[in-house]
């Protein structure tokens, strides 16, 4: 690289674990770092595994990093996580609905209770009896005034 100075720089050997890249380990031979990310490449917890090198430009006065080594893309997950990750999702899925399915049964529960509530046995009795007696005293009342006119 143009302007980039002839120091060998820095391999930074990182993992992919968990969601995010982490740095293991540095070596100042390139070799080396890759010798030790192939065998970490070979651990089935690491999705994937890179090999960085960075270096000083002094020309920009900036680190300039560059992967060197990258066991797999991401996209390629290995199969056993990916059936493990499909579980885990349809385990979330089912656990979610089924949350959702006891939620709206504690409504309804909650509805029909307020439902007996209001149509409890005094208090429905005590309406019906108060309604009848209005009832009965308006027809009486309208009886009355019936009979004062003739």
């Amino acid at each position: 690289m143009p302007g980039t100075s002839t120091a060998s720089g820095t391999y930074e050997v990182q993992v992919y674990a968990n969601g995010s890249w982490r740095a293991v380990s540095a070596f100042e031979d390139r070799m080396d770092a890759i010798q030790q990310a192939q065998e970490l490449a070979e651990n089935p917890r690491f999705l994937s595994v890179k090999v960085i090198k960075e270096q000083f430009d002094e020309l920009r006065s900036l680190y300039v990093q560059k992967t060197v080594y990258r066991s797999s893309a991401l996209r390629e997950e290995r199969p056993e996580l990916k059936e493990k990750k499909a579980e885990e999702t349809f385990k979330r899925i089912g656990e979610r609905r089924r949350e959702r399915v006891r939620e709206r049964e504690v409504r309804i529960e909650a509805k029909k209770a307020e439902r007996r509530e209001k149509w409890s046995g005094t208090r429905f009795a005590l309406g019906m009896t108060l309604r009848l007696l209005l009832i009965l005293g308006v027809g009486l009342g309208i009886l009355y005034w019936i009979l004062a006119q003739y």
